[in-house]
């Protein structure tokens, strides 16, 4: 029987995570997964605050998308200067 507390915040990711750490994954690996995975709740949290409503996934996927390439452009760093 799985012990597990009231507040438990673990959810499907983080199952996976424990997985990949304990599978021995690169590092690489599991830094990107956890920087996708943050990405996506943020661009959620954005189209809550934005599109009060209502939105869909496909808003939420192309939103994380254009965060990734305002970072890969520099434009996130600068942003906050």
């Amino acid at each position: 029987m799985k012990n597990s507390s009231v507040n438990d915040m673990t959810d499907v990711f983080d199952t996976r995570l424990l997985a990949m750490q304990r599978a021995q994954a690169p590092g690489s690996e599991v830094d990107a997964a956890i920087a996708v995975y943050e990405r996506m709740r943020t661009a959620r949290a954005i189209c809550q605050a934005l599109l009060p409503d209502g939105f869909t996934d496909a808003s939420v996927v192309a939103l994380a998308v254009e965060l990734g390439r305002a970072v890969q452009s520099g434009q996130a760093t600068n942003s906050r200067e």
